[in-house]
């Protein structure tokens, strides 16, 4: 994963083995994470190219507004979870499949409320204080999976 936060703060990439919601890792800037995090993935799909199945990716829960990026096209811009977009003839033996998904701010204003007491991350006109506190629960967040190739064999 690639972090590209509203803020000036600095996140190292991260790889991964299994989707989870950003909420549930321990580092405090990827809990309460604020911005765009791109997601990257490589894989084979040799046993399943053909030009005579129909094949959809099924996105699985997401957060927000993401886009979705194969083999360098541009898929869509999904914003519902379990969005299913159609890939048929566009899988090779190899694929490169990039997903960057927009993250609210709500977590990032209740994770500075937690650590410092106030907002210190991102600037905003809005009285936070009065709509967020530190008590209240994260908003699940990111691409949380699981992604899916369905394939639909025509006869």
């Amino acid at each position: 994963m690639e972090f590209f936060p509203i803020s000036d703060e600095v996140i190292k990439p991260v790889s991964i083995t299994q989707l989870k919601s950003l909420t549930d890792f321990e580092d405090p800037a990827i809990k309460y994470f604020a911005g765009k995090v791109k997601y990257t993935l490589n894989f084979t799909a040799s046993d399943i190219v053909s030009a005579n199945d129909s094949i959809v990716l099924d996105l699985g829960n997401l957060s927000a507004t993401a886009e979705v990026i194969l083999n360098g096209k541009l898929l869509g811009y999904p914003w519902q979870s379990n969005t299913c977009i159609s890939v048929t003839g566009m899988l090779k033996a190899d694929n490169k499949l990039e997903i960057t998904v927009a993250n609210v701010c709500r977590n990032r204003f209740i994770g500075d409320l937690i650590q410092y007491g106030s907002v210190k991350s991102l600037w905003t006109t809005s009285p936070i204080e009065t709509i967020l506190n530190k008590d209240m629960p994260l908003k699940p967040s990111g691409l949380m999976g699981p992604l899916k190739l369905i394939l639909h064999i025509k006869q």
